[in-house]
């Protein structure tokens, strides 16, 4: 909704797509991704057996 009102306001001149901008953006993506997605992997993998054991290496 926010892009199809955007490119109505601004259909008069063109928009231009910066590739460094964007690598650097889903890089920032990806490292948020993984620093959510790790920890709840390992939590949900901890089965019973292990309870109240701490194994980080």
């Amino acid at each position: 909704c926010a892009f199809f009102a955007g490119g109505l306001v601004h259909s008069d001149r063109d928009q231009v797509f910066n590739k460094a901008s964007a690598v650097v953006n889903s890089g920032l993506l990806l490292m948020a991704v993984l620093g959510l997605m790790f920890p709840a992997v390992l939590h949900f993998t901890h089965s019973e057996a292990q309870y109240g054991k701490s194994e980080v290496a």
